[in-house]
């Protein structure tokens, strides 16, 4: 689904919306979701490809990393519509960042890495025992029997 280029397209670069926006509706691709998702799955390729350190933000970055992770884009993605100074490839490159440093921070309830995990044993998974109820562990407190005529 490549977006066909006239010249006069090529020669208008989208500029950055100064107010409040949504990536993929400034780029003109609202409609276009999986022409979309076809672009961050390029993006994400690009870093793993350029071994970006997902522990460190965009601004710790080498700046020659980034630089090469948009050209590498670039090539991947030649329909990708034009903007100013690469300003969404760029937007691009540090929400994927972000999110995936966000994902190896709190892995998700039903992540690979928690599946992965032992299952508490099923002694752990008991209530413990009532204080009231007697178990096999604790000592029964008889209480203190009267004393009878005879025994005074």
């Amino acid at each position: 689904m490549k977006m066909e280029q006239t010249p006069e397209t090529e020669l208008r670069p989208i500029y950055k919306p100064t107010s409040k926006y949504n990536l993929q509706d400034a780029l003109g691709l609202k409609n276009e979701k999986q022409r979309w998702l076809a672009y961050l799955e390029i993006m994400r390729e690009c870093l793993y490809e350029k071994n970006v350190d997902f522990t460190a933000d965009y601004r710790s970055q080498k700046h020659t990393i980034t630089a090469q992770i948009v050209r590498s884009f670039k090539k991947k993605a030649p329909d990708f519509p034009i903007t100013a100074a690469d300003w969404a490839v760029k937007e691009m490159l540090v929400s994927t960042i972000q999110n995936k440093q966000n994902n190896l921070r709190v892995p998700p309830q039903n992540s690979p890495a928690l599946q992965d995990r032992p299952l508490p044993s099923p002694q752990a998974q008991q209530d413990p025992p009532s204080p009231v109820e007697p178990s096999d562990k604790q000592v029964q407190i008889r209480p203190p029997v009267e004393p009878s005529d005879e025994q005074v």
